[in-house]
């Protein structure tokens, strides 16, 4: 295999100079074709690592694959933009395809990148009709769109986790902070199978009332406190939608920090931290590294399985399946956050207490929530569609309907906030503050932000007066509510002694 890998990364050198050599300019085309480009890599990175774990047999077929996504990544690269932005991405896709550039030489030999340099206008249009139809199994977005219809099953298709022990398992130190949701009562584990000191799979059950929850896939899972359609609607949504956006960026960490701030790393650190509704697990990996005790991150929904493969490797981090309203945790926490979450509850102030009353005195919590104000449009325009349509939709409709939406919003971004970001002329556009604030972001987080805004059954607008009446109520001193990007609110608090 190391062979092979040496040989693709000779070819795939070849393939990346005869791209930064090309001379062909459309200054139109890099705004639409530069995020299929990424998205082609990206698959092709994904399957070429997923090869690696697998059996012999099966890599040919897996490489076969990779070989193809890597010639569309490579020919998109060649489309359009200035030598320096085609040299990029042919570069970054070529440092992930090296073994699907063996896979080419052996077909090939040294006509790979003759071929790839001269077809790149055919591999553009057909990397972009492979990725709208979903025509390569197992690489395609759609097809994981195709899975998440079915919420037992992981990304390869089969019904549950297919994990070493030590890959999937729950670490034994997290008894010590759950509580039942019920009773409030310790549990303890039985049934457990172990590895060293972590648990593969068992049950909690309650010593008190005797409810009992089941640990699968290394997360202890607790059933939602109601089972209303509206809410298992939106754990099923956004547990699609992580399954699918599941990826983590560099920006996401500074994104985070606007959202806590006047929080800062040190505040948290050798704290207990406690995140409600977790997602894909983005925020609790970079807090997870700010020197915290242990973080616990809490979601009701399937994107656990997401989070705790993107945190698995951190010692201190532990996820569970749980709602937000039926916390089985005790109160032990020095710092508690929720991002984006609250207001796709059906009560959200409730809750904001229920994260309140998981505080220690003297710690403090952080929250995140649209904004009533400014956001009108959105309230009359967008939110009926979504709560009427788009929320009905499933996850490949809704993938494609936020993919066009998302390509238009790209569009406008770039070519006219981007530009106009430090002008002052900038100031006075159309949603003028968010805008300006996304237009650096890549093409795969603005269609996560469209689909994240279409999919949810339930959303609130939270004026100023009621975020700061959740405050207010729950007796928190050194209150700071601050304006987020002209569009949403921030918060904190520290909890006071009872």
């Amino acid at each position: 295999m190391e062979r092979h890998e040496q040989l693709g990364d000779r070819k795939a050198g070849q393939a990346r100079r005869v791209v930064s050599r090309s001379r062909l300019r459309t200054d139109a085309l890099p705004v639409l074709l530069r995020p299929v480009a990424d998205q082609a890599a990206r698959h092709a990175r994904r399957v070429l690592d997923q090869a690696a774990s697998h059996r012999p047999r099966r890599v040919s077929r897996r490489v076969r694959t990779g070989s193809a996504m890597a010639m569309v990544a490579q020919g998109l690269s060649g489309v359009g933009g200035s030598r320096e932005w085609r040299r990029t991405a042919a570069g970054r896709c070529g440092r992930h395809s090296g073994v699907a550039f063996h896979a080419l030489a052996l077909r090939f030999g040294d006509r790979v990148p003759r071929l790839v340099s001269r077809h790149r206008n055919c591999v553009a249009a057909a990397g972009v009709v492979v990725d709208l139809l979903g025509v390569l199994p197992g690489v395609s977005q759609l097809s994981a769109l195709r899975r998440a219809d079915s919420p037992g099953r992981t990304r390869a298709g089969r019904v549950g986790p297919r994990r070493r022990a030590a890959d999937a398992s729950m670490r034994a130190r997290l008894l010590d902070l759950l509580a039942c949701p019920t009773c409030v009562a310790d549990l303890e584990l039985l049934d457990a199978e172990h590895d060293r000191e972590e648990v593969v799979r068992g049950e909690l059950a309650c010593r008190r009332c005797g409810d009992r929850f089941p640990i699968a896939g290394g997360i202890p899972r607790f059933p939602p406190a109601t089972a209303d359609d509206r809410v298992r609607s939106t754990a099923q949504n956004f547990g699609a939608q992580w399954r699918v956006f599941d990826e983590l960026a560099a920006h996401h960490e500074a994104q985070f920090r606007d959202w806590i701030a006047p929080v800062r790393p040190s505040l948290l650190r050798g704290k207990r931290v406690l995140e409600l509704g977790c997602g894909k697990g983005r925020h609790t990996r970079v807090v997870a590294e700010w020197g915290v005790d242990e973080i616990v991150a809490v979601d009701v929904s399937d994107a656990v399985d997401v989070a705790y493969r993107h945190t698995r490797h951190q010692p201190h981090v532990h996820v569970i399946q749980a709602d937000i309203n039926r916390l089985p945790l005790k109160r032990v926490f020095g710092y508690a956050f929720s991002i984006g979450v609250l207001h796709h509850l059906e009560n959200p102030a409730a809750g904001f207490r229920a994260m309140v009353d998981h505080v220690e005195p003297g710690g403090a919590v952080s929250c995140w929530v649209y904004a009533r104000e400014n956001n009108g449009w959105i309230i009359r325009v967008v939110d009926p569609l979504r709560r009427l349509l788009f929320s009905r939709l499933g996850p490949r409709a809704l993938y494609a309907v936020a993919l066009v939406a998302a390509s238009a919003l790209f569009a406008v971004i770039r070519v006219v906030y981007r530009p106009l970001r430090s002008a002052g002329v900038g100031a006075r556009l159309f949603y003028a503050d968010y805008l300006r604030y996304i237009s650096t972001f890549p093409f795969r987080e603005i269609h996560t932000i469209v689909y994240d805004h279409l999919t949810a059954p339930t959303a609130f607008y939270i004026s100023r007066d009621e975020f700061e009446g959740w405050f207010r109520d729950a007796g928190l001193a050194d209150v700071v509510i601050a304006w987020h990007n002209a569009n949403s609110w921030r918060g904190f608090g520290v909890i006071g002694s009872r």
